[in-house]
């Protein structure tokens, strides 16, 4: 049985994920992304399967899923604050100097969260917290 054909439409927001082979840890350092398989003297799937990308439906999901991501490391034990973690997007959401790879102004449900930066950026934090 084939694969089903992925579709891609370029302007919808896509979760895209997948996890190492048995839950591994797959990158432990920043090098391991371009060396793992030499460093680790492996060979084979570091992937437990093919990638997921389930589309992103609305603005309160992505809200939502951002959250969920960014406390990833958390609940993994890697760090004890989120925003220690060098490759989450959420050192981006919780300070407000501006990031090029991270649009708030743009999110609705992100501006809905209070008439003010400050305000928004407090209920993002609690409510990640939850």
């Amino acid at each position: 049985m084939s694969r089903p054909i992925r579709i891609h439409l370029p302007d919808l927001i896509y979760h895209v994920l997948n996890r190492g082979n048995n839950r591994q840890v797959v990158f432990a350092e920043e090098k391991d992304y371009q060396h793992y398989h030499h460093k680790y003297q492996t060979s084979g799937h570091i992937w437990q399967g093919r990638f997921k990308s389930p589309i992103v439906s609305d603005d309160e999901y992505l809200l939502t899923l951002m959250r969920y991501i960014e406390q990833n490391p958390l609940r993994a034990g890697i760090v004890e604050h989120s925003e220690k973690y060098p490759f989450s997007s959420c050192n981006a959401n919780i300070k407000t100097e501006k990031d090029d790879l991270v649009d708030k102004e743009d999110n609705p449900a992100y501006l809905g969260l209070g008439n003010t930066e400050e305000v928004r950026l407090r209920q993002y934090i609690h409510n990640s917290l939850l």
